[in-house]
């Protein structure tokens, strides 16, 4: 058998503006570039934009909500480019 190595999957925002509400437990951002990435082990990666990324997004306004909300992520003006071996999807 194989040894199981530490991985993450994490995704990586940029925007123009963004409003964080605690009491809702959500951030929204609006003109909002995305990437996602997996990376080894579970240590914070300090420059994620040096990684191949598996897709890249970018959305007019977004809505990031907590762990405990059924609704995770909202977006509005949507696209998304995920990164295959055969290319771009």
């Amino acid at each position: 058998t194989s040894a199981l190595r530490p991985m993450q999957r994490f995704r990586y925002f940029e925007a123009q503006r963004a409003v964080h509400d605690p009491n809702a437990h959500s951030v929204t951002a609006y003109d909002v570039k995305f990437w996602t990435f997996e990376a080894e082990g579970h240590d914070i990666v300090e420059n994620p934009l040096k990684l191949n990324p598996e897709a890249i997004g970018r959305a007019s306004s977004m809505v990031v909500f907590s762990e405990t909300d059924q609704k995770k992520f909202y977006a509005e003006n949507l696209t998304v480019e995920i990164m295959t071996e055969q290319g771009i999807w």
